[in-house]
């Protein structure tokens, strides 16, 4: 199990484009979903792959 990087406590607003937390800071869709993982449930690798795996054009038929 990962570390919990992410706060509950924190502020933000869905924009068209992407994500605006409450400090002014923005992100877009991509790494907002990157920022959603770091809940403690997964680690960086668990994350990598998440994220390979949604965006990458292959299936995972052809990973293996």
């Amino acid at each position: 199990m990962g570390t919990k990087l992410i706060s509950k406590n924190i502020q933000y607003r869905k924009l068209t484009k992407g994500y605006i937390f409450q400090n002014g800071i923005g992100l877009n869709k991509t790494a907002f979903q990157i920022y959603s993982l770091c809940n403690g449930t997964y680690d960086i690798d668990d994350i990598g792959h998440l994220i390979v795996k949604e965006y990458s054009p292959q299936s995972d038929s052809e990973h293996e």
